[in-house]
């Protein structure tokens, strides 16, 4: 006699088993492999050549790996509070009884929706900085333009302002 749950148990294997498989072709080995031969000096047309901690410490050597380290940690400590307020504000306005309930949901949700190559694009060419939209209204205020995306000083503030927009939905949900 088979116990009770066991058929539940194949079955939710059976169904995850597709998903676990890609998971594993996709992700964990391609980890895993570029961690091995983070180990090897490798230019694909020659054979591996195994040198150990060497890249690691070539890495914590180098000047640009910190930088882009210190603005990954710059971004990360820009966007996780504003995007947990703004996710908060957008989930309070869509869960009280508004005639326009609907169309927020929709207005709010609909940018995460976009791919990440259409959310750039389009954020590049509102930023651009002759003719991009932001621009031409700074102009057309009398305004001088700025440099959205070019200026060290605004870069960071720019990028995180299109992840507002594109993420803020699914923070709301």
């Amino acid at each position: 006699m088979a116990m009770p749950g066991n058929k539940d148990l194949r079955d939710g294997v059976l169904f995850s088993l597709p998903y676990m498989i890609i998971f594993l072709v996709f992700m964990v080995f391609p980890l895993l492999f570029g961690f091995y031969i983070s180990f090897f000096k490798w230019n694909i047309l020659s054979s591996p050549k195994f040198i150990g901690l060497t890249n690691y410490i070539d890495l914590f050597k180098d000047a640009t790996f910190y930088s882009s380290l210190w603005h990954t940690v710059e971004f990360v400590l820009i966007t996780t509070p504003v995007l947990l307020i703004i996710g908060f504000v957008m989930a309070l306005a869509v869960t009280g009884k508004s005639p326009l309930k609907g169309i927020m949901e929709t207005v709010f949700f609909v940018p995460y929706i976009f791919s990440m190559t259409v959310v750039a694009t389009l954020w590049a060419w509102l930023m651009q900085k002759d003719f991009g939209v932001f621009n031409q209204t700074l102009i057309s205020l009398g305004l001088d333009k700025v440099s959205w995306l070019t200026s060290s000083k605004n870069a960071m503030w720019s990028v995180s302002l299109a992840t507002f927009w594109w993420t803020a939905g699914f923070n709301m949900v």
